[in-house]
């Protein structure tokens, strides 16, 4: 058994040293949800330093998220209305 096995972690993060920690956290047995704008997503889907690609984003973003399950959202709530009503 892993030590982070039964964890579940959202990674709300973009570029580099986010998703490179988020990648850890899976390592050590943690369950990630990426959660990407719904307009792109994470930028670093065109951060690259070479010209390869993988389904339109680059290998980098590919091999840093390597085992997140991604999901766009969009909040069509504002903010103020989730407030508590009591």
């Amino acid at each position: 058994m892993r030590p982070l096995e039964g964890i579940l972690a959202l990674d709300f993060s973009q570029f580099l040293a986010g998703p490179s920690a988020a990648m850890r956290l899976a390592d050590l047995g943690a369950r990630v949800i990426k959660i990407e704008r719904p307009d792109g997503g994470d930028l670093g889907r065109q951060l690259y330093i070479s010209n390869l690609e993988l389904d339109g984003d680059s290998t980098l973003f590919h091999s840093i998220n390597r085992i997140s399950k991604v999901m766009r959202l969009t909040s069509k709530t504002p903010p103020t209305s989730l407030r508590s009503r009591n």
